[in-house]
């Protein structure tokens, strides 16, 4: 069965938004939500910005050490 996805909506990502605002702790979860639209080439998303938020998200959970994130808080901020 072949599922296909549609560029998700400015209330999606937003309600995502709000999730890391709420508690930052949920990075895995949004950046795993954001991934799935990064990883899929047959998806095309059409408005520039909301790829760019995407890729923002899908990298949140990148680590370069043990415990410690490439990105942060600081960085979330700049997404309200």
């Amino acid at each position: 069965m072949v599922i296909c996805m549609q560029e998700p909506d400015f209330d999606t990502i937003y309600s995502m938004l709000l999730k890391l605002r709420d508690d930052f702790t949920l990075r895995n979860e949004v950046a795993e939500w954001a991934q799935q639209y990064v990883e899929n080439y047959d998806l095309e998303i059409n408005d520039e910005n909301f790829w760019e938020l995407l890729l923002s998200l899908s990298m949140l959970d990148t680590q370069y050490r043990e415990n410690e994130y490439l990105y942060g808080k600081k960085n979330y901020r700049k997404f309200n």
